[in-house]
């Protein structure tokens, strides 16, 4: 059968019964501990001899390790129902989107159906995704289209297309048209559809600067 995108199909059942069993393992370990130095006070009472501080560090030793375990049996625990959690909280992102995806009347919209639905998925990940990227995260994402628009627009500027053509300086030819008020003002016309909908989708937030 072929794989559905909008359907993780994640049982988190075993990871939660996994997490419940690896908190019951620390707790049992966690009350051995206490047993074990009720024991050793009931033991050592009154213990003075030269062998009885040897015993003392043995215990800490093995209380220690015993800590040790418990910690990281709740930590395992905490990762499991993270993970359980992480795909719960996904599908109900992707129940979301497949219902915007899925209110598209794509046999109105015809051979424009990909751009429409290319458009609502990136809308929908966004939305799904940016919120857990933080302040940084997004402006590094930000900064990359930016970045990706003006590469994009630059290979139609490109200096050998001039020194083909039998221009003496390429390069400074390639710049020059580059800055044209002209040529900025058709890249901002030809591109205002794709920066309209990063505009409004909150994606961008300006118009990046260095294409235009």
């Amino acid at each position: 059968m072929p794989a559905n995108p909008w359907e993780l199909r994640a049982d988190v059942r075993p990871l939660e019964a996994a997490a419940q069993r690896w908190t019951e393992v620390g707790a049992l370990v966690s009350r051995r501990g206490d047993e074990l130095v009720d024991a050793a006070r009931r033991a050592t009472e009154g213990w003075d001899a030269a062998s009885a501080e040897s015993y003392e560090q043995h215990r800490k030793q093995v209380l220690a390790h015993l800590d040790r375990f418990t910690s990281l049996a709740d930590r395992i625990a905490d990762c499991l129902r993270a993970s359980a959690t992480l795909m719960t909280s996904s599908q109900k992102d992707l129940d979301r989107a497949w219902t915007t995806v899925a209110a598209v009347p794509h046999e109105v919209v015809g051979e424009s159906r990909h751009l429409v639905f290319g458009r609502q998925l990136v809308a929908a990940l966004w939305n799904a995704c940016a919120p857990d990227w933080g302040d940084a995260g997004v402006a590094d994402v930000r900064s990359y289209l930016e970045q990706f628009l003006v590469a994009s627009w630059r290979e139609y500027y490109n200096p050998d297309v001039y020194a083909d053509a039998g221009f003496e300086d390429p390069w400074g030819s390639a710049e020059t048209a580059w800055s044209a008020s002209a040529q900025r003002e058709h890249r901002r016309s030809v591109s205002a559809k794709c920066t309209q909908f990063l505009f409004t989708t909150g994606i961008l937030t300006k118009e990046p600067a260095d294409a235009f």
